[in-house]
């Protein structure tokens, strides 16, 4: 198993600890491209995840969509290996209900223009 895919599961189990419903979403050739690997309601927020190795880069389309489900209110996390105790915060927040604002940023900064 790739690192990538080892970095997914920790996410989704994670999630599943929160009490999030999550899907793991499958690009093919009969799906919409680019839509974030992890899709979550947690904390009755809509939380979008595109999962990282270390090395790995988002595509534009990647990118791109992660911007519109910012603009529309949606949580979307960039996230990487390295970032695991933070995500893991963020997402406690957000199970709470509370506003994760300041904890999301970071986040945010990786793909907003």
């Amino acid at each position: 198993m790739g690192s990538e895919k080892r970095y997914e599961t920790k996410i989704k189990r994670l999630l599943s600890g929160l009490g999030a419903y999550h899907v793991k979403y499958f690009g093919c050739g009969f799906t919409q491209a680019g839509v974030p690997d992890i899709l979550a309601c947690l904390g009755g927020r809509f939380v979008a995840i595109e999962v990282k190795a270390d090395n790995g880069r988002p595509s534009p389309l990647q990118r791109h969509n992660l911007r519109e489900i910012h603009r529309a209110g949606g949580l979307a996390i960039l996230a990487y290996p390295q970032d695991f105790e933070y995500l893991r915060g963020l997402l406690e927040v957000v199970a709470k209900g509370e506003n994760p604002l300041e904890l999301y940023e970071p986040f945010i900064l990786r793909f907003i223009d």
